[in-house]
């Protein structure tokens, strides 16, 4: 049994479907149903009743959740105090929110990432998954000392700096008539409805506004995160794409999906920035943003 596993039972009996658990954690539905399947295997008996579109607690299930409520409460609590223990003020994390939508594997790369970080600049680099919105929200209020974006973020508060781009692809069911395409253009895309996530596309540059400015005209399927109604499966299956991180390594092991580059004629580079609070003195932004403008360190990370 692992932290995680507790963290996605309780989400999934909060939210009432394992799809709103994943978009409250920022996973893929996958890992939560995943980690919930092996807890169960791992406690012998069923901790959820799994009806159409909700799943909902057993006995046992509801009984489990009243013993680990305190168990989660203080893990987090230890998590909180390992985040701000400071020996002096030069031990402080560096506190990053990672603006992209859940993909598969984060709970993993994203930790990755920020070690990585950390040890390209020798700071501590604590680092979480976040929307643009909340991203900016938090940036403003000074809970977190720099954002990363794909894509521009413009705020008169906020200073941006492009540190490189990525390309980009699409993702689609693995029966999708564009799966085994070498590489998609703009035309091939047009026949098929794409997701626009309003925390991320209403809020700041991001790859479907840009695609959008070079002729893109499908059809947008506007959610939001908070959505607990809609079901990306459905939408997949009749013919959805997602817009993507060209990364075909982050969708290794999920079964059914496909990852698409657009080509070389229609691919557009998209930005990566690293944003923080205009006019803040902060030696430990200035050394991440030399270190992420170094494209043989960027590239080694992504």
């Amino acid at each position: 049994m692992n932290i995680n596993q507790v963290r996605y039972f309780e989400a999934a009996l909060e939210e009432g479907s394992f799809s709103a658990a994943a978009r409250a954690q920022f996973v893929t539905v996958q890992a939560v149903s995943k980690a919930i399947a092996d807890l169960e295997r791992e406690l012998g008996q069923p901790l959820f009743i799994r009806e159409n579109r909700c799943v909902r607690p057993t006995e046992f299930g509801q009984a489990f959740h009243v013993k680990a409520l305190p168990v989660l409460a203080a893990f987090e609590d230890l998590e909180a105090f390992a985040e701000t223990y400071d020996e002096d003020e030069d031990a402080s994390p560096m506190r990053i929110l990672l603006c992209a939508p859940p993909f598969p594997n984060n709970e993993v790369v994203v930790p990755n990432i920020a070690s990585l970080l950390g040890k390209a600049v020798g700071i501590n680099v604590t680092m979480k998954l976040s929307n643009s919105r909340d991203g900016v929200s938090a940036l403003l209020s000074e809970q977190v000392d720099a954002i990363i974006t794909i894509g521009v973020c413009e705020h008169r508060g906020i200073e941006c700096i492009p540190v490189g781009t990525m390309q980009t692809g699409i993702v689609v069911l693995d029966s999708h008539p564009l799966a085994k395409r070498a590489s998609v253009g703009i035309d091939d895309l047009n026949q098929y409805p794409v997701l626009l996530a309003s925390e991320f596309d209403d809020f700041a540059q991001s790859i479907m506004s840009i695609y959008r400015e070079c002729g893109l005209k499908s059809e947008s399927v506007k959610v939001s995160t908070k959505d607990t109604d809609f079901e990306l499966g459905r939408f997949m299956e009749e013919g959805g794409y997602v817009f993507c991180a060209n990364i075909p390594p982050l969708f290794k092991g999920i079964d059914n999906l496909a990852v698409v580059p657009i080509d070389q004629d229609h691919v557009e580079p998209v930005p990566i920035c690293i944003c923080a609070l205009k006019g803040k003195d902060m030696p430990q932004y200035k050394a991440l943003v030399r270190m992420a403008s170094n494209p043989a360190v960027l590239m080694s990370i992504m």
